[in-house]
């Protein structure tokens, strides 16, 4: 997981591209109960000047996880070129399943995979996940369950949808990064406290990024209460863009019809560059006062564990009774 300041203006700028995917994708590879789909065209991301511009910090960032990657010689940012998520779309569970494009020949020859038809599936101990090389330009990556029944579909067909392959193959062709959900039995996407949307029935974006960055989309909702909350959320978002500096030129327009919001939004790069200095600025900021919070903790006195508190000082006089009879009396404090 990345989770340096570089990696999360990477993924920021997911949203980038625009040039038509190599092979098509396997449709009997997708689950039968497919209905989102996310799409990203690494190797045309990661060709992009303004990711390039970043991608040297990134693969340091990225050292540590890509050492104790079980795939050893995988290199993702060498390694792979596209992926397609699917997720049956549910509320209740939800399933992820994976077609990775790229390179695969030394995944193949993980000695601890398992064979199943023909095919070598690393299981990963203790978690209901697998990921199989099906060859070497093809892998899947899903709960074991899942990849062990795609294995058995490929090459047979039964999960053929010239609809849907035509409209993946669109998608692939127009973005680098799009998504789109369809036949959705009311999806139910948290805002924040109690707002939420649980009548949405399909949505679809993608982006370019060419000149900077180009984004369109649109989301239908069944629900005229639900319209109402989409006019809310577009209206404040397109405030808040407005309202950043670094995003200074930018375009975001929205617009509710019909139970339907559409989206268009464009930023220079330029504006691009200064948004993700600023947010690495910001980060950098955040961890140097973390660590100074750290050291100052470190170098604080502490008290002894265990010890026992100073007990008061005490004085002792002699005096006389009413009948002058001498008495030893212990006053507190030292007056």
């Amino acid at each position: 997981m990345l989770r340096s300041s570089c990696a999360l203006s990477l993924f920021t700028l997911l949203l980038a591209g625009g040039a038509p995917a190599a092979s098509p994708v396997e449709e009997d590879l997708i689950p039968p109960d497919g209905k989102v789909f996310v799409g990203i065209q690494c190797r045309t991301i990661l060709e992009t000047p303004l990711v390039k511009e970043q991608l040297a910090e990134a693969k340091k960032s990225a050292a540590v996880w890509l050492a104790q990657n079980p795939l050893a010689g995988f290199d993702p940012f060498e390694s792979l070129d596209e992926v397609l998520l699917v997720s049956n779309g549910a509320a209740q569970n939800p399933t992820m399943f994976a077609i990775l494009k790229g390179r695969f020949h030394l995944v193949r020859a993980i000695p601890n995979a398992v064979d199943y038809h023909g095919v070598p599936v690393l299981e990963k101990t203790g978690a209901d996940s697998a990921v199989a090389a099906l060859d070497d330009e093809t892998a899947i990556f899903g709960p074991l369950k899942m990849v062990r029944a795609a294995i058995d579909r490929r090459g047979h067909g039964s999960n053929h949808d010239a609809e849907r392959t035509a409209r993946l193959e669109r998608m692939r062709a127009r973005y680098a990064t799009w998504a789109y959900g369809d036949h959705l039995d009311g999806v139910e996407v948290p805002a924040g406290g109690s707002d939420k949307l649980s009548s949405l029935d399909r949505f679809e974006f993608g982006a370019t990024v060419e000149h900077g960055m180009e984004i369109t989309g649109s989301m239908h909702v069944c629900s005229d209460a639900d319209a109402a909350k989409l006019a809310t959320w577009a209206a404040i978002i397109q405030m808040a863009v407005r309202s950043q500096p670094a995003t200074a030129g930018a375009k975001f327009e929205t617009h509710v019809e019909k139970n339907t919001l559409t989206v268009t939004a464009s930023i220079s790069a330029e504006s691009l560059r200064k948004a993700i200095e600023q947010q690495k600025a910001a980060m950098a900021k955040g961890v140097a006062a973390a660590k100074a919070a750290g050291n100052g903790a470190r170098n604080a006195p502490r008290k002894a564990a265990g010890s026992a508190p100073k007990p008061a000082s005490r004085e002792t006089r002699v005096v006389s009774d009413e009948n002058g009879n001498s008495v030893l009396v212990t006053l507190p404090g030292g007056r």
